[in-house]
C-alpha cells in the first residue's frame, strides 16, 4: 500500500518499518538534534534507497555530529532515487561537514534527473581558495525551476557570491530563487556581480534575496537594482537589507529600479534603520515611486 506522507520524528522509529519503504511517496524526517553520527546516516541511507517511489523529501538533520563519510552516503543513496522531485534538506550546525564533503553531496543531488525543487541548508565556514568546485557544482541543476540556497555566516564574499550567481545562471529553466546570504562579506562588487549574473535568469518568476549585515553600501544596491530591471518575468520580490550601509543615494536608485519592473505584483523589503533616518521628503518619494508600480497589488515593508 501506498503511504502518501508519513513523518518520523527520530532515526530509531523509521528503522523499525522496513516492510513499508518502497511504498513511501512523500517523507519528513525530523532528525534534528538527535547526536547523529556517520554511521548513522549510512544505515539511514542504505535504507533510504529503498524507497524508490519516493518523490518528496525533507530530511532535517540540523545539529548533529556528521562529517564527509555522512554526506557521501546520503548523496550516494539521493542519486539513486529515480521518482524525487523535491528535496529539502537542513545540515545546518554540523561541525564536522566542510566545502569538499559539500561539494560531493551537491554533484550527487545533481544525478537526480527528476528532481525540479531543491532547499539546502549549509553553514560551514569557507575558504576562497577552497570554495571553486562548491560554486560549479551548481551548474550542474539544469532541470530545477526552484532553488533555495541557506547560506548563512559562511564568509562567501564578492568572490563567492560571483562564482555562485554566475553557476546558478545555468540553470536555465529557473522560476524561482530564493538565496539567504546573511552576514558574508559581501560588498560592492559581490552586490554587482550578482546582478549583473541575475540578467541571465531570463524565466525568474520569483525572487527572494537576503543580504542583511553585508556591506553592499550605496552602489552595491544601485547596480544590483538596476539588473533586476531585465527579470521581464519577474512577478514577486522579497528582499532584506537591514545593515547594509545603504543611505539616501542607494535608496533613490533602487525605487526607480523597482519602478521599472514592470510585472512586479508582490514586493517584500526589510529595510535598514538607516532608511527611517532620512528626511520626510526622501521617504515620501521613495514610497511615491513604489506606489507608481501599475501592477502591484501587495506591497510589505519592515525594520526591525
Amino acid at each position: 500500500m501506498i503511504q502518501q506522507k508519513t513523518t518520523f520524528q527520530n532515526l530509531k522509529e523509521f528503522l523499525k518499518l522496513e516492510e513499508y519503504y518502497p511504498s513511501f511517496t512523500h517523507l519528513q524526517c525530523l532528525f534534528n538534534s538527535e547526536k547523529i553520527i556517520d554511521e548513522d546516516l549510512k544505515s539511514f541511507s542504505l535504507i533510504l534507497e529503498q524507497c524508490t517511489n519516493l518523490s518528496v523529501l525533507y530530511l532535517n538533520l540540523r545539529r548533529n555530529q556528521l562529517g564527509s563519510q555522512g554526506t557521501y552516503y546520503l548523496g550516494s543513496a539521493l542519486s539513486k532515487l529515480p521518482n524525487l522531485q523535491i528535496l529539502k534538506l537542513n545540515l545546518y550546525e554540523n561541525p564536522n561537514i566542510g566545502v569538499e564533503s559539500a561539494s560531493e553531496l551537491v554533484y550527487a543531488l545533481a544525478k537526480c534527473l527528476n528532481l525540479f525543487d531543491l532547499e539546502l541548508w549549509f553553514n560551514f565556514y569557507i575558504y576562497e581558495q577552497d570554495a571553486s568546485e562548491f560554486y560549479s557544482a551548481f551548474r550542474k541543476f539544469t532541470n530545477l525551476s526552484a532553488i533555495k540556497l541557506c547560506l548563512e555566516r559562511m564568509n562567501v564574499r564578492d568572490q563567492g557570491i560571483s562564482k555562485l550567481g554566475f553557476a546558478l545562471s545555468n540553470c536555465i529553466k529557473l522560476s524561482t530563487l530564493n538565496l539567504n546570504l546573511f552576514d558574508n562579506n559581501i560588498g560592492v562588487e559581490g552586490a554587482s556581480n550578482l546582478g549583473f549574473a541575475l540578467k541571465n535568469f531570463t524565466n525568474l518568476q520569483s525572487l527572494t534575496l537576503n543580504l542583511n549585515q553585508n556591506s553592499i553600501g550605496d552602489q552595491g544596491i544601485s547596480e544590483l537594482s538596476s539588473c533586476l530591471i531585465h527579470l521581464t518575468k519577474l512577478a514577486t520580490l522579497t528582499l532584506a537589507i537591514r545593515f547594509t550601509q545603504i543611505e539616501d543615494y542607494g535608496f533613490t536608485n533602487l525605487s526607480s529600479a523597482l519602478l521599472k519592473c514592470i510585472n512586479l505584483s508582490f514586493l517584500q523589503i526589510t529595510f535598514p534603520k538607516s532608511f527611517y533616518n532620512l528626511s520626510d521628503i526622501s521617504q515620501i518619494k521613495f514610497l511615491n515611486k513604489i506606489y507608481k508600480m501599475k501592477r502591484l497589488v501587495c506591497l510589505k515593508c519592515y525594520s526591525y
